[in-house]
């Protein structure tokens, strides 16, 4: 839309974060588990930041 008013590329929302390729492959593999696994990988993560 905004290329049709402006003659611009539509650019990313200025929250819109670019992420690796790695980082979205394991939010995919995150999406797919079930919660009570995804509580498991978020402690595990959770114990490198203490």
């Amino acid at each position: 839309m905004e290329y049709l008013v402006t003659g611009k590329k539509d650019s990313a929302p200025k929250h819109f974060v670019h992420y690796p390729a790695e980082i979205r492959t394991l939010a995919d593999k995150l999406s797919k588990m079930s919660p009570a696994d995804r509580m498991h990988v978020a402690a595990l993560i959770n114990s490198y930041e203490e």
